[in-house]
């Protein structure tokens, strides 16, 4: 290729051991070892997906798109070799080195360049014979994907790199340890004696013996592993001093787990968090969300890239190795716009200690950076407290977190285990009890739990946390949604969001609540600067995505909608919220191909739903292929033929279908599950008027304007009313034809259906149709103004009402299906199955 590109690759050289001492003593035998190499290897790379860039003597550099291939591939070349030379005596047995890096290449002229490229040569040169080592950028992509357990090695230091190198090794049988030499520290703090090099080399030589001895396993005793307050290692220092005066924003990736034991990954991921929580109180700086870190979890992307995706001047990135009450945590700050190293660190300590070690960490960079840790007045504020002083209280804290960020049932269930079982081990623990309000809350608001059980124990968890220590901003954000969601007490809700805003400005979780609050209350511009805050500091949460989308939708913004649900559907494929909102969309812009695709995703991803099967029953009714609609709709009820949503869709089929009957038992069906569901009563109302029952049809519609609210306010209406002896107030009494005697004995339906449209008519503007106009068309259509009913039909499309649809079904509108200003319409949303009916459309 002539051309030059840049991409993420796999990167691996192979090096024969000892193949130049070889060549001088028989250059013959050399030679024949080389081409049984050759042939033995260049079918491996190719059955892995690698492709040979070239053959350096007696070595190979080749390229891989995924580091699981090049670690196969690597681990197939050695036990290949192994097992062809088992029986040779030692000293003719040929053995090669194998070194893998993940990193950036620029390709030119069927060749690669670049730093990474170095890396990873000098990876395979630190390699024992026979064995295979891989850099932690390489090593975190495969951890606990291969047949063999990797081993960490620590920070090298590679010739002619200029920062250590964290470096693993896949552990074979036949592998030999690396030699002592090649594993060194550097120490940058202070002068180092050669008698302390001397002790540091026998003792990382001890270290070593244990770790190959044990699979890797740390313990307390373990002569590598110091835990004094001195222990900590610099691996560099301020390495860019324009970098302070740039960063202004900040994402703590997700820290590698090194551990032996996988099951240490909660250790690892509540770290991360911790630290994102203490960096959030530094003022002025913006900290990326857990949620949107983390959708980079072992993703093999460089770290600019991801910078630049997150819109922060920094990444904090660091590994964490613990086994037992033992661990080693090492870290490193990288500019993004550089790309160059700003500050690393390294720490082995006791896991008691961990708040320390947070606490340096967040410091370090505060001091490197020149950042300020300041409350809102300007007083200095203590970014990582010892929350408790219990090891293990603290341990099934970050278990509570860990599981309940997996936003489960179950996860909800065992984090609710893991905070109680903290709180028992310190009655005290002020964080332990708001993790629990959360997880109560959240229960409740996913539907796992009833309302009434849940919030209860969830505001009882964080009264106590508070009562315990008023500045946790997650408590006064868990009550604020207790107040928001279940008791309804909006000032008081938006009184714990502004407190819990104001102890953690980047806290995105009580920005996207807030946002929910004000829009709750009308304030939609508030809300929809709460929530671009909230998308500013979680970019990749599928949910303040999917709250985004659905504030831009309700603002007439179709492409912005449209844009965030996508995006939260790119993090997590299958978010059933997010496909929801985006047909909505779809609706709106008679997207007729994208709300089929849409509806298909939803019943892919959740197969064991109704609702999509009944929603899609009524997509394919609009399109009149009713037998597919019929076996959709049965579907449905097979699932679940109590869920309001289903009967609602039932309902309105049957009424379509003109089985007025059937449909009016099965919305009342629905309407006893839920006595305000507006889409039953609507039917009832419509059922009831086709088959001339107009007193039902008008205790239907009384009942859909008691739960719309649509008769506040209105003098004509409430004059009407009197005459029945109904008061405004009374309205939301769920009416029943035998509880109202013989009021309806007089009444006009045609009367009460013109003060209707007179209560949704735009006076001043002299519009028939006012910001309804769907609805102002069905309800002309019943009182036989035709007219008025096209056009608000017409007002209606460019209003992008969904509820359109249901021209096409609707018997009301039966007689103007013919009419050519309707098959217009119908053939601007896509629909043109009534065209056909109607030998005299033609264009006004």
């Amino acid at each position: 290729m002539n051309q030059k590109t840049r991409r993420l690759a796999a990167i691996m050289f192979t090096d024969i051991v000892g193949f130049t001492h070889l060549t001088q003593q028989d250059e013959a035998k050399a030679l024949q070892i080389l081409n049984s190499h050759k042939n033995q290897l260049e079918p491996l790379f190719a059955s892995h997906q690698g492709r040979i860039i070239k053959m350096l003597g007696d070595g190979y550099l080749a390229i891989f798109d995924s580091t699981l291939q090049a670690s196969k591939c690597a681990i197939k070349i050695q036990e290949s070799l192994f097992q062809a030379q088992k029986d040779l005596p030692k000293n003719e047995q040929v053995r090669i080195r194998i070194g893998i890096h993940l990193g950036d290449v620029e390709e030119h002229d069927n060749d690669v360049f670049g730093d990474d490229v170095n890396i990873a040569s000098r990876i395979e040169s630190i390699c024992p014979p026979g064995g295979i080592c891989l850099s932690e950028d390489a090593a975190r992509r495969v951890r606990g994907k291969l047949d063999y357990p990797l081993i960490g090695l620590g920070p090298m230091a590679l010739k002619n790199i200029k920062n250590p190198v964290e470096v693993d090794q896949i552990k074979l049988p036949w592998a030999e340890a690396p030699a002592l030499h090649r594993r060194i520290i550097k120490f940058m703090r202070q002068p180092v004696t050669l008698g302390i090099v001397s002790a540091l080399a026998v003792l990382t030589l001890a270290g070593w013996w244990a770790l190959t001895q044990s699979d890797g396993n740390l313990n307390s005793t373990s002569p590598g592993m110091n835990t004094s307050e001195e222990s900590a290692v610099v691996e560099g220092a301020n390495l860019d001093t324009d970098a302070e005066s740039k960063i202004s924003a900040l994402a703590v990736l997700p820290f590698a787990n090194l551990s032996p034991d996988e099951e240490n990954e909660y250790f690892s991921d509540g770290l991360t968090e911790e630290l994102i929580n203490a960096f959030s109180k530094l003022t002025g700086l913006r900290v990326i969300s857990r949620t949107s870190v983390f959708a980079y979890k072992d993703q093999a992307m460089e770290l600019r890239e991801i910078g630049q995706k997150l819109k922060v001047d920094a990444i904090l990135e660091g590994s964490v190795r613990k086994s037992g009450d033992t661990v080693r945590i090492s870290t490193q700050l990288i500019d993004v716009a550089s790309d160059t190293q700003i500050w690393s660190q390294s720490f082995d300590r006791q896991v008691e200690d961990v708040f320390a070690i947070q606490d340096e960490i967040t410091r370090a960079i505060v001091n490197t950076l020149k950042l300020q840790f300041l409350d809102g007045e300007g007083v200095p504020v203590e970014l990582v407290a010892a929350a408790t002083n219990n090891a293990e209280a603290y341990n099934l804290y970050l278990l509570g977190r860990f599981n309940w960020n997996k936003r489960t049932e179950d996860g909800f269930i065992k984090a609710i285990e893991f905070f109680s079982q903290a709180i028992e081990l310190d009655p005290n623990y002020a964080e332990a009890f708001a993790g629990l309000a959360d997880s109560f809350s959240l229960l409740a608001n996913y539907g796992y739990q009833e309302a009434e059980v849940a919030f209860p124990l969830a505001r009882k968890a964080a009264q106590k946390a508070l009562e315990l220590d008023n500045s946790l901003a997650e408590a006064h954000a868990s009550l604020g949604l207790i107040h928001m969601i279940y008791d309804k007490e909006y000032a008081a809700s938006e009184t714990e969001f502004q407190k819990a805003l104001e102890l953690n400005p980047s806290y995105a979780s009580a920005h996207q609540w807030y946002s929910t609050l004000l829009s709750n209350m009308g304030r939609k511009a508030e809300a929809q600067a709460q929530s671009e805050l909230s998308l500013n500091l979680d970019p990749l949460s599928p949910v303040i995505n999917f709250n985004v989308g659905s504030q831009y939708r309700d603002a007439g913004q179709y492409q912005e909608a449209l844009q965030r649900f996508n995006q939260a559907l790119e993090v997590e494929p299958g978010y059933d919220n997010a496909l929801w909102g985006k047909f909505s969309v779809q609706q709106r812009l008679w997207d007729q191909e994208g709300m089929e695709e849409t509806l298909l995703s939803l019943i892919e991803a959740n197969p064991d739903d109704a609702a999509p099967y009944s929603q899609y029953a009524e997509y394919l009714m609009w399109h009149d292929r009713k037998e597919e609609a019929a076996e959709q709709m049965k579907i449905a009820l097979t699932i679940n033929e109590d869920e309001v949503s289903v009967l609602e869709d039932y309902a309105k089929l049957l009424y379509w279908g003109e089985q007025y009957d059937q449909a009016l038992e099965t919305a009342s069906r629905a309407l006893e599950l839920n006595p305000q569901s507006t889409s039953a009563l609507l039917t009832l109302t419509s059922a009831n008027y086709k088959l001339g029952r107009d007193e039902a049809a008008a205790s239907a519609y009384l009942r859909q304007l008691a739960h719309s609210g649509d008769s506040s306010n209105n003098d004509e209406l409430e004059a009407l009313l009197s005459e029945l002896q109904i008061e405004l107030d009374d309205l939301n009494f769920e009416f029943e034809l035998e509880n109202l005697g013989d009021l309806f004995a007089k009444f006009d339906l045609e009367k009460f259906i013109v003060v209707s449209i007179n209560s949704h008519t735009d006076q001043e503007n002299g519009s028939s149709c006012g910001d309804d106009a769907y609805r102002l068309a069905v309800l002309y259509a019943i009182s036989g103004a035709e007219e008025k009913s096209v056009e608000c039909l017409e007002l209606a499309f460019e209003q992008n009402a969904p509820g359109l649809f249901e021209l096409v079904v609707d018997p009301i509108f039966e007689s103007l299906r013919k009419n050519p200003r309707v098959i217009r319409i119908l053939e601007k949303m896509g629909i043109a199955v009534f065209a056909s009916e109607s030998d005299d459309a033609s264009d006004d």
